[in-house]
């Protein structure tokens, strides 16, 4: 039987964090803002093995420099 993921869309992303769980390096992904079409960006700190503090360190200083909120503004309610 072909077996088939239950995300379809699971190759797209998986691809991403490949390398970190492969090799056991912690990765940290980090919104970075929105793209002119209002897609959300980010970007992906990754470090040597047991430097899991440091890119969340890093993670946290690029959040704090680029001052991105990364709440999504909510659209109305549709009439009831």
């Amino acid at each position: 039987p072909i077996c088939t993921p239950v995300d379809p869309f699971f190759d797209d992303w998986c691809v991403l964090a490949l390398p970190a769980n492969l090799t056991g390096q912690p990765a940290t992904a980090v919104p970075i803002g929105l793209s002119t079409d209002g897609l959300p960006m980010g970007m992906q700190v990754m470090g040597p093995r047991w430097s899991d503090l440091r890119t969340l360190a890093v993670a946290s200083r690029v959040e704090a420099l680029l001052g991105f909120e990364c709440t999504p503004a909510l659209a109305p309610a549709p009439p009831a």
